[in-house]
């Protein structure tokens, strides 16, 4: 009778145990884990993953936000950029970008060029140093008729087009010497310029839809890899090694596209390299890539749908350090990971982590900013309404300066316990205020 008893006792878990196990392959895809993202911050427009710290634009200044104190610091004084900044290229010490004026709007940009006696309607290159505190207008005879434009061990690497015949050519200049060195003349489309532990890298389309990545050893110019469609991403550990990620894909244009997958699953190979051999390559049906290097070096390749992939170059091999979250992250814009945590930029500029952060206890969020409670009456400036992620400040006084409206508006937000880089702030002059130019600026030729 006992025997009998310990049977069907036996019986009944191992049937609880198949039923648990159906439950979660009913609930769970294959391969995938549930996974909670948390708020951190958001508004880091045009942003830049630099070892521990994320580089970014709020719409109104320049800003970094730490991963380790998730402290945000101000890099730059408050800016009047009307239009925002394109193309931008981050480092540590500065940012270079292209204005995008428009035609009897008045910011710092187009009264600069003004005062230094170039054209304030026409799109130029800019430079700001966050340790000068200082705006550059950067060489506009030499520099305006750039697509894109690096710097590389103080000289400017620029691409353009050459006249009547339509190729591209990428020209360094070394603007103390006045000299330039036409670096490569291609019949191809080049794009993807990036520059890596001190080396340029840059990519061409054929008129098939081709891609090839390139790099510029000395003043010589050769081939690393061929794709036979879209190489969406790249990094190289060093001038030997190198992760990418490729995809057969070639839209009607002929060019590909990354943009006319986001959010699908799509074929992609990831390659790694050594001195310009395959080494490994696997094909991934996977959502949007990217690829970026931790604070050791270490080449990370992750995918919109949160998985993670270590290039272990030594092994010959990748290795999966996070799998994919239960659901797809139709939102996200890109993943890293960083000291065991996941954190996800999604299309709106939003940061998020995989561990809850606790805020400041009177911390308030940007969304709740009240424009007839939290503006001071007294003030010479008014916080509107959120419209479209973007708030107006109305400056009323003409006789202060901006900068003192700036500052003010800063200890406002900081006194109602807002983040004030969460503010994507544009500027609306009353009539009759004027704004005079950035006051420390000037011309790089």
């Amino acid at each position: 009778m006992n025997r009998r008893k310990y049977i069907i006792v036996i019986s009944f878990l191992i049937l609880c145990a198949v039923i648990v196990i159906l439950i979660i392959g009913l609930t769970n895809k294959p391969g995938t884990e549930e996974r909670q993202y948390h708020y951190l911050s958001k508004n880091l427009q045009d942003n830049w993953l630099s070892k521990n710290e994320i580089f970014f634009y709020t719409g109104s200044f320049f800003a970094k936000y730490n991963l380790d104190s998730h402290k945000i610091t101000r890099l730059s004084d408050y800016l009047y950029i009307d239009g925002g900044i394109i193309s931008p290229s981050w480092n540590q010490d500065s940012i270079i970008f292209q204005s995008s004026p428009s035609s009897g709007v008045v910011d710092f940009l187009s009264t600069s060029s003004d005062k230094l006696n170039y054209n304030p309607n026409t799109p130029h290159w800019w430079k700001y140093d966050f340790n000068q505190k200082k705006l550059f207008l950067l060489s506009p005879n030499k520099f305006d008729n750039c697509t894109s434009l690096e710097e590389i061990n103080g000289e400017y690497l620029c691409l353009s087009e050459e006249e009547n015949n339509g190729k591209n050519l990428l020209t360094l200049y070394n603007l103390p010497r006045n000299q330039k060195n036409v670096l490569v003349k291609s019949g191809e489309t080049i794009n993807g310029l990036s520059i890596q532990n001190n080396q340029l890298y840059y990519i061409t389309s054929n008129l098939k839809g081709e891609q090839s990545l390139h790099s510029i050893v000395g003043k010589r110019s050769e081939v690393i890899y061929k794709s036979s469609g879209l190489i969406r991403t790249f990094q190289a550990k060093d001038s030997s090694h190198i992760a990418i990620v490729s995809s057969d894909l070639i839209n009607d244009n002929g060019k590909g596209s990354a943009d006319s997958t986001r959010g699908k699953l799509t074929n992609q190979k990831i390659t790694l390299l050594e001195n310009k051999k395959v080494i490994y390559q696997e094909t991934y049906n996977k959502p949007n890539s990217y690829s970026y290097k931790d604070v050791v070096g270490a080449i990370y390749i992750s995918f919109s749908d949160s998985s993670i992939y270590k290039a272990d170059f030594d092994k010959k091999t990748i290795k999966n350090t996070f799998l994919p979250s239960k659901e797809a992250q139709d939102n996200t814009n890109y993943v890293f990971s960083y000291k065991n945590q996941l954190f996800l930029i999604d299309l709106n500029n939003a940061l998020f982590s995989s561990k809850k952060y606790k805020k400041p206890e009177l911390y308030r969020d940007e969304q709740n900013f009240d424009v007839n409670n939290d503006n001071d009456i007294n003030a010479l400036f008014w916080i509107g309404p959120s419209q479209e992620g973007a708030r107006g400040v109305k400056l009323h006084d003409s006789s202060i300066s901006f900068n003192t409206y700036a500052e003010q508006l800063d200890t406002l937000l900081k006194n109602e316990y807002f983040e004030p880089s969460e503010f994507n702030l544009f500027w609306i002059p009353d009539e009759g205020v004027s704004i005079s130019s950035y006051p420390n600026f000037s011309l790089e030729n």
